[in-house]
């Protein structure tokens, strides 16, 4: 469902992404490419990629989707100390 500009927030002639990612944003983006990089959450590339998609057109960062970033970054740290091995 798209709403209009004035509920989102937006100039008339502004659509979501159009003025790039919000700071908070940008800086998930970066959290993300450095995940994926670093090749420790191929696990999980799936999901990194659809989130960072998201929010690359849309510009903004939902806090499930914090939430979800945040949880794989955990995971890795959980498993890392289940196995008794050094986190990457």
């Amino acid at each position: 469902m798209k709403g209009r500009s004035e509920d989102l927030g937006l100039k008339e002639d502004q659509g979501p992404g159009e003025a790039g990612p919000d700071p908070e944003a940008q800086k998930f983006l970066l959290v993300i490419e450095t995940m994926r990089e670093s090749g420790a959450y191929d696990w999980a590339d799936d999901t990194l990629t659809r989130i960072y998609d998201w929010v690359v057109e849309h510009g903004r960062i939902s806090e499930g989707q914090v939430k979800a970033i945040r949880n794989i970054r955990d995971a890795r740290a959980r498993a890392a100390e289940e196995l008794n091995i050094e986190d990457q």
